[in-house]
C-alpha cells in the first residue's frame, strides 16, 4: 500500500488545523474586548459586517475560489490562467458589491448603511486573503497559510487594543483594524508564496476556452455554499417570530457545542478536497475513500459521544445565567451535527468529478426541509422542533447523497458499523436529554460500544502509521 498519500492528507489536516485554532483562539480572546469596549448598538454593526461579507461573499464572486481549487490542482499546465481570472472575478465581485451599497440603508440591516464606504473597503480588502489561501493550496504552499494566519491574528490583537481599547474609536475602529489586518493578511500570502508569479493577463487571453467550464462548476457552488445558512436562518425567523426573540437566543446558545465540532469538519474537509482532487483518477481511488471515510467516520462518532458525555460540564463553561436551560438542546444538535458533517463528506465526491449541479439540488432539498419541519414543529414542541428539523434535514440530504454518489464511486461504507454507532449516539443523546438518574451510566456503555465498533474503522490507520515508521 503506498502510504504517501496518507501521510500527505495527515500533514494538510495539521497545518489547516493551526490556521482554524488561531482563528477561533483570536476570537475568544477579542470577545472580551469588544464586550466591554464596544457599546451595544457598535457591537451588533460589528456582528450584521461580518454575516453580510460572508453572506454575499460566495455569491458575488460566484465561487470562483472552489473552481480554481478543483482545476488549478488538476490543471498545472493553466495555473496562471485559473489563478488570474479567478483573481478577476474576485475583483469583479468588488464593483458588484460597490454598486449594491445603498441596498444597506435598509432596516434590516439595522446601521450598517452608516458605516457603507467601510464597509466596502473591508469587504475589498478580505477578498484577497480569502482568495490566496485557496491559491496557496492550488500550487502546494500550504505551509504558508498558517503563518499568515498567526500574522494576521498578532496584528489584529495589536491594532484591536489601539484603535478600540487605547484610542476608544468604537466601531470605526474595529474597520480600521480588519481592513488593516487583511492588508498585512494580503502581502503575507503574497510574498509568502510568491503568489504573483502565477498571475498574467495575457494567460487569461490565451486560454479563455477553459472558462466556461470553470464557470459552468463554480456557479452552482455559490447558492450552494449559503443553502445551509439560509435554512438555520430562516430556522431563527420562524424561531423569533413563533416564539420571540429569547427563544433565537437560546436556539444560538446551545449551538455553540456543536459548532465546536465543527472546526474538526472545516479543518478535515479543506485537506482532504486537496486529496480527493489530486488522487480520484488513480486505480486505488475505490481503497483510498473507503480507508479515509472509516477513519473520519470513527473521529466524528467518539467525538460526538464524548461531547454529549460531557454535556453538563460543557454547559456550565459556555453557558450562563438564562441560557444555562439551552443545554438540553444540544445532545440532539450533536446528532444533527453527524449527518451535515458526513454529508460534507459526500459533497466532496460530486466536486472531484465536476457534478456540481446535483450537489446544489440536494443542498436546497435539505434546507428546504429543515425550514418546512421547522415551521411546523416549532408552534408544537418549541425549540425542539427546530433543532429536530436541522437533523432531519440533514439527514435527508446525508441519504440522497450516499445512494446518488454510487454512481461515482461505489467504495465501501461500512454501514453496520456506522449504523449500529448511529443507533447508540439517538441512544445516548436521548438518554442525556431525559437527564434519568442512570444518565451517566448508560452514556458511558453507548461511548464504550461506539469505541469497540470504531476500534474496526480505525484499524486501516494504525497499520499505516506501524508502515510509515518502519519505511
Amino acid at each position: 500500500m503506498n502510504t504517501s498519500k496518507y501521510k500527505y492528507l495527515f500533514v494538510n489536516i495539521g497545518l489547516f488545523a493551526v490556521n482554524a485554532i488561531t482563528t477561533k483562539l483570536l476570537s475568544f480572546i477579542l470577545m472580551p474586548v469588544y464586550t466591554i469596549y464596544l457599546a451595544t448598538k457598535d457591537y451588533s454593526i460589528m456582528d450584521m459586517s461580518i454575516v453580510v461579507i460572508n453572506f454575499i461573499f460566495p455569491l458575488a464572486t460566484v465561487m470562483i475560489n472552489g473552481g480554481v481549487l478543483r482545476f488549478g490542482i488538476e490543471d498545472q499546465k493553466h495555473i496562471k490562467f485559473y489563478a488570474t481570472d479567478g483573481l478577476l472575478i474576485t475583483l469583479a465581485s468588488c464593483a458588484v458589491v460597490g454598486a449594491l451599497l445603498p441596498l444597506l440603508k435598509l432596516s434590516f440591516f439595522g446601521s450598517l448603511g452608516s458605516y457603507a464606504l467601510l464597509f466596502f473597503i473591508s469587504y475589498f480588502t478580505s477578498c484577497f486573503p480569502n482568495y490566496f489561501g485557496i491559491l496557496c493550496r492550488v500550487v502546494n504552499e500550504i505551509k504558508v497559510i498558517p503563518v499568515a494566519s498567526l500574522i494576521t491574528a498578532f496584528s489584529m490583537l495589536l491594532t484591536t487594543y489601539y484603535f478600540i481599547v487605547y484610542k476608544h474609536m468604537g466601531i470605526i475602529g474595529y474597520f480600521y483594524s480588519y481592513i488593516i489586518s487583511n492588508i498585512i493578511s494580503t502581502v503575507t500570502y503574497l510574498l509568502g508564496a510568491k503568489l504573483y508569479k502565477y498571475f498574467s493577463l495575457k494567460s487569461v487571453y490565451q486560454n479563455r476556452h477553459l472558462q466556461g467550464p470553470l464557470l459552468k462548476y463554480s456557479i452552482p457552488l455559490a447558492p450552494n455554499a449559503v443553502c445551509d445558512v439560509l435554512g438555520l436562518t430562516f430556522s431563527r425567523f420562524i424561531l423569533t417570530s413563533s416564539l420571540g426573540i429569547n427563544a433565537s437566543g437560546l436556539y444560538a446558545a446551545a449551538s455553540k457545542v456543536p459548532n465546536l465540532m465543527s472546526i474538526f469538519q472545516q479543518v478535515f474537509n479543506q485537506a482532504w478536497q486537496i486529496s480527493s482532487f489530486q488522487e480520484y483518477k488513480k486505480k486505488d481511488i475505490n481503497s483510498f475513500y473507503s480507508i479515509i471515510w472509516k477513519g473520519y467516520c470513527a473521529v466524528l462518532f467518539l467525538g460526538c459521544s464524548i461531547v454529549i458525555l460531557f454535556t453538563n460540564t460543557l454547559s456550565d463553561i459556555l453557558l450562563h445565567n438564562e441560557f444555562y436551560s439551552a443545554k438540553k438542546y444540544i445532545p440532539i444538535l450533536c446528532f444533527g451535527f453527524l449527518f451535515g458533517a458526513a454529508s460534507g463528506f459526500f459533497g466532496s465526491i460530486y466536486q472531484t468529478f465536476l457534478k456540481t449541479r446535483p450537489l446544489l439540488i440536494q443542498s436546497l432539498v435539505g434546507a428546504g426541509i429543515t425550514v418546512i419541519c421547522t415551521w411546523l414543529l416549532v408552534p408544537y414542541i418549541g425549540i425542539a422542533g427546530a433543532v429536530i428539523a436541522v437533523a432531519l434535514g440533514n439527514s435527508v440530504m446525508l441519504i440522497i447523497r450516499i445512494i446518488d454518489s454510487r454512481r461515482l464511486i461505489p467504495f465501501n461504507l461500512a454501514l453496520p458499523t456506522c449504523l449500529t454507532s448511529l443507533g447508540l449516539i439517538l441512544i445516548q443523546a436521548v438518554i442525556v436529554t431525559m437527564n434519568t438518574p442512570t444518565t451517566n451510566w448508560i452514556s458511558v456503555a453507548c461511548l464504550l460500544m461506539i469505541l469497540l465498533l470504531q476500534s474496526l474503522n480505525l484499524y486501516p490507520f494504525i497499520k499505516i502509521i506501524i508502515k510509515n515508521k518502519k519505511a
